[in-house]
C-alpha cells in the first residue's frame, strides 16, 4: 500500500472523518477495520515502506491464523463446503468426493501437477475438468 494511501487511512482512523472522491466536504464515519497480511510489517517499517503510526493503530489485536498447508485437518471441511456451494450453483450435483481425490488434494494442498499425478491424470485434464466445473486454481499452482 503506497505511503500516501496509508496517510489517508490513518487520518480516517484518527479523525473518524473522510472526504469522498471528488467531494468538497468531509463526512463523519463510524467503522471497524480488519486487516490481514502475509508481509512482515515490522521489517517494512524499518525499510520505510509502512508507517509506524499506522501500524500502532491497526495492531490492536493480533491473530495468527496458520496457512492451510499447516492445517491439513481443515481440508476435508473446505472440500465439503465447496461441494455444497457447487451443488447450489449448478444443476449437476456432486454427491461426494472420491477418497483418492481427497487424499491427493490434502497431500499436495492444491499443487496442480502433483495432484494430477496422484489422481493418475494429466495436468491438462485436471485443468480442463476444473475449468468445466467453474473451479479456479491458485496463481502459483
Amino acid at each position: 500500500m503506497p505511503l500516501s494511501v496509508q496517510a489517508k487511512l490513518l487520518r480516517a482512523l484518527q479523525e473518524h472523518r473522510l472526504r469522498r472522491l471528488g467531494g468538497e466536504t468531509t463526512i463523519a464515519v463510524d467503522f471497524r477495520l480488519v486487516c490481514a497480511t502475509h508481509c512482515n510489517l515490522k521489517a517494512m517499517i524499518e525499510d520505510g515502506r509502512f508507517r509506524e503510526d499506522l501500524h500502532y493503530r491497526i495492531n490492536v489485536i493480533h491473530l495468527r491464523i496458520p496457512p492451510l498447508r499447516e492445517r491439513k485437518e481443515a481440508s476435508a471441511w473446505f472440500m465439503q463446503h465447496f461441494v455444497e456451494a457447487f451443488n447450489r450453483a449448478h444443476p449437476e450435483k456432486v454427491r461426494r468426493i472420491d477418497p483418492r481425490t481427497q487424499e491427493a488434494l490434502a497431500r499436495y494442498r492444491g499443487h496442480m501437477t502433483h495432484s494430477a499425478e496422484a489422481l493418475g491424470i494429466t495436468r491438462k485434464t485436471l485443468w480442463e475438468k476444473m475449468r468445466r466445473l467453474g473451479l479456479q486454481a491458485r496463481e502459483d499452482a
